[in-house]
C-alpha cells in the first residue's frame, strides 16, 4: 500500500502516517511522539502558543498564521485524534507557521525545518516503543 505523500512548497516531503488502532495504541504513540518532539525541542520554542509568548505580535501573528498551533496545545486534545495523518497535520502545522510566520532562513525557520525533518523517524521511534512495526 502506497503511503500519500505530503509536501508544502518548499518544505520537506514526508509520507502520511498511517492509522493505528485500537485507539489506545494510537494514543499511546501519539504521547510517546510528542514526548520526544518535546525533548528535541530544547529551546521550547514550539511549546507554548505564540501570541502567549510575545503578546505584542499578536495582531500581525494572527494576519498572517490562520491557525496557530502548539506543542501545548497538541497534548492538549491528543486523547482526541482518531487519526495518525490528523495528528501529523497539526504536528507539521507547527512547524509551517514557524517558517511562514519567521521566514525558512531564520533561526527560528532553520529549527522548524530540522525538526519537521525528524518527525517520521520520531512517529516509527515511537510506533517501536508501543510494540508496533511499522514501516513508513
Amino acid at each position: 500500500h502506497k503511503l500519500k505523500k505530503r509536501k508544502l512548497g518548499g518544505y520537506p516531503e514526508i509520507p502520511e502516517w498511517p492509522d493505528i488502532s485500537p485507539k489506545s495504541k494510537l494514543t499511546g504513540v501519539l504521547v510517546t511522539v510528542m514526548n520526544i518532539m518535546e525533548k528535541l525541542d530544547t529551546s521550547n520554542i514550539f511549546y507554548n502558543p505564540v501570541i502567549a509568548l510575545f503578546p505584542g505580535l499578536k495582531e500581525d501573528y494572527l494576519q498572517k498564521i490562520t491557525r496557530p498551533i502548539d506543542f501545548k496545545t497538541i497534548n492538549a486534545k491528543i486523547r482526541n485524534y482518531e487519526r495518525a495523518g490528523d495528528f501529523q497535520d497539526d504536528l507539521v502545522l507547527v512547524f509551517s507557521n514557524c517558517c511562514a510566520y519567521n521566514g525558512i532562513d531564520s533561526p527560528y525557520g532553520k529549527i522548524a525545518m530540522s525538526m519537521w525533518q525528524k518527525i517520521t523517524d520520531v512517529f516509527q521511534s515511537a510506533c517501536l516503543e508501543e510494540g508496533l512495526d511499522i514501516v513508513i
